[in-house]
């Protein structure tokens, strides 16, 4: 009988364990459910959640129940919190709790090693969020000979990825050709962090937390619009739900 309840006993603690591990935590979920259609395309049993439309108070509870975080695209972060208030007039549209919402998500993630994968605004705000700054406006900041936007008609183009770096273990290959949404880049890079692909422009379209005890990885194209079976699509969103497996 002891056995038995002890088999019991570590079944429900399994099961438990499992389910405890399921929740994915994104910063804000755009309202056609890009994201979340991303993510179930891997994994349907997940659970997902937006932390932009969660009361307050219960932001700690959710952090705490994340097996993963997803920062999102969006706007514009305020240049304020990286050091370029001056530069104001070169950005569009912002969302102060929103940037305070990241800011602290991407905290929780890393002194708790919750994995945390950034998309565009989130590649920036990954970041900004460790220290980093921006370019404020990519045409202005940048002598760019590649289309980063177009309001009309998102453009697309080549990345190149560092040999043997974690984007290009999970695409198996040094280049792909991706979307183009933003008019900001990186420009200082934050704490442990380092640039692993670019375009020929020279502007950072991946970043990667160097440190072993957090998994955090940022791209600047959005792999959710993209196809799922392109090169730097769906691989990305399987790497990141292998991370939280």
């Amino acid at each position: 009988m002891r056995i038995k309840a002890f088999l019991t006993a570590t079944i429900i603690f399994v099961v438990l364990d499992v389910f405890s591990q399921e929740l994915v935590l994104f910063s804000k979920a755009d309202k056609g459910g890009t994201y979340m259609t991303f993510i179930h395309n891997v994994d349907s049993t997940l659970t997902l959640k937006s932390a932009y439309v969660q009361p307050t108070d219960s932001i700690d509870k959710w952090l705490t129940e994340a097996a993963g975080i997803i920062i999102t695209g969006g706007r514009d972060i305020h240049p304020s919190i990286y050091g370029k208030s001056n530069e104001v007039e070169k950005c569009g549209e912002f969302d102060r709790y929103r940037d305070s919402l990241e800011l602290k998500m991407v905290a929780f993630a890393k002194n708790n090693q919750t994995p945390l994968l950034g998309i565009c605004r989130g590649h920036q705000m990954l970041n900004v969020a460790l220290g980093g700054s921006l370019y404020t406006d990519i045409p202005t900041d940048i002598k760019k000979n590649v289309s980063h936007r177009n309001a009309d008609n998102p453009p697309m183009h080549k990345i190149f990825i560092k040999k043997k770096s974690l984007l290009a273990k999970i695409i198996g290959a040094k280049k792909c050709t991706v979307n183009s949404y933003h008019h900001q880049s990186a420009d200082k890079l934050g704490e442990n962090l380092s640039v692993i692909a670019r375009t020929r422009d020279g502007v950072v379209e991946s970043i990667v937390y160097t440190k072993p005890n957090w998994i955090a990885l940022g791209v600047q194209f959005h792999p959710e619009k993209m196809d799922f079976n392109q090169q730097c699509a769906g691989s990305i969103g399987k790497w990141f739900i292998s991370q939280i497996k």
